[in-house]
């Protein structure tokens, strides 16, 4: 796959925001009853290659310090709309959709992406995710949050999204600045059609070739038979090249309330959100230091 390593063409910096539901911006944010400044929730929509549109949640702190863009396992089709004034979702049981707002909480603006506009029907599969398109769309979601604010911008994926997570972070240089892989995918199905070049999942990507600080967090009791926690060390073995690789394990959390590869079980951090995203927030923290 050639690089798509470029600066995005003119419409994408023009991006438009076609859903605006804001809520007042960060700079008069509302209190919460604590006297807590509490964030602002705006869903957008930018054209990020000719015909074909992204959505996403985006969520402004006060003060943000960094940006996360948040890539859902499975299919990434989270069904965003906007009623009520506010964004609202189809499908948000994943790990990163659900601790969205913890993200936000640790001070960092968040953007929550659906699949584009011509993976709608379907959702993307796991050849779309490392696909140059994909890229095309992820740098365009990028490009607008250093448009908003001058900040790092680290991508995060949990389980099928760290394929674009990683593929991002490839590709996609000079604009982002770090990378955290959630319970990757590192054993594809032989009936996967990626299989063929991918059979370990993340770890056949070009790892060597990311340069920035990584994390690559796993709850031990993970049984998923797409991955395992024994895998990060082969992950981290991989990433030759990055300046800082850190490994991260939890435990503990609430019973399992579905099987053993979807979101409410360990390999979806069940019960244990705001543990994994306080590590995550710290990292992030302490790499841009």
């Amino acid at each position: 796959m050639k690089s798509a390593n470029r600066e995005p063409r003119n419409f994408i910096l023009t991006a438009i925001v076609v859903l605006s539901l804001f809520i007042p911006n960060c700079a008069t944010a509302p209190s919460s009853s604590e006297g807590k400044p509490v964030s602002s929730s705006e869903l957008v929509e930018i054209e990020t290659r000719p015909g074909v549109t992204q959505k996403f949640i985006l969520i402004t702190p006060v003060d943000p310090v960094a940006a996360v863009v948040l890539f859902a396992a499975g299919r990434g089709k989270l069904g965003m709309a906007g009623f009520g004034g506010k964004p609202t979702l189809a499908r948000s049981d994943n790990f990163l959709v659900r601790a969205r707002e913890d993200f936000a909480d640790h001070g960092l603006m968040v953007a929550v992406v659906d699949s584009p506009s011509d993976q709608q029907a379907r959702g993307i599969n796991s050849l779309f995710r490392i696909s140059k398109e994909h890229v095309q769309d992820i740098e365009a979601v990028a490009s607008y949050l250093k448009s908003k604010a001058d900040l790092p911008v680290w991508l995060v994926g949990s389980g099928e999204g760290t394929f674009s997570a990683a593929n991002g972070t490839i590709n996609i240089k000079e604009k982002i600045d770090g990378l955290i892989l959630a319970a990757g995918i590192t054993r594809t199905p032989l009936s996967w059609r990626m299989h063929r070049t991918h059979p370990q999942g993340v770890i056949d990507m070009r790892l060597a070739d990311i340069g920035v600080p990584v994390l690559v967090v796993w709850h031990s009791g993970d049984k998923c038979q797409l991955g395992s926690p024994a895998d990060a060390p082969i992950l981290k073995a991989g990433l030759t090249n990055s300046p800082s690789v850190e490994i991260r394990y939890f435990t503990g959390g609430k019973a399992p309330m579905s099987n053993e590869c979807y979101p409410q079980s360990p390999h979806g951090f069940y019960g244990v959100e705001e543990q994994v995203v306080s590590a995550i927030a710290e990292f992030i923290k302490s790499s841009g230091k």
